[in-house]
């Protein structure tokens, strides 16, 4: 019964990192963690083709720190559902939203209908 319980618990924290998979074999979901500071003002903001991925979540999980310390990091994690198996960008801006459209950093990551890959 705990080993049933524990595969159980496994393939689901493995479907919340990697995506769950339909029957085709692609994913259903498609995850993307970036390392964000938000103590600083610098938060990511996310662009993409909304007919082929829609952003279901937006979270922010600080990191783990020894109790008194502010001003640490932590990763803010985008989930997305497949809307269609087709290739499509995801632009990423880290930028702070009142100053503007000049960034810190950019990225940008190619969903190819199976993988989420950055370029």
């Amino acid at each position: 019964m705990r080993n049933t319980a524990f595969l159980i618990v496994l393939s689901v924290l493995a479907c919340c990192v990697f995506g769950c998979t339909s029957k085709h074999g692609a994913p259903d979901t498609v995850t993307l963690v970036l390392e964000e500071n938000p103590t600083t003002g610098f938060r990511w903001e996310i662009e993409t083709d909304g007919e082929v991925l829609k952003l279901e979540s937006d979270t922010y999980q600080p990191a783990q720190v020894e109790k008194g310390i502010v001003g640490a990091g932590g990763t803010r994690t985008f989930v997305f559902s497949v809307l269609q198996k087709k290739e499509c960008l995801i632009h990423c801006r880290y930028y702070r939203h009142w100053e503007g459209k000049p960034s810190q950093d950019t990225k940008t990551y190619r969903w190819n209908g199976k993988t989420l890959e950055e370029i």
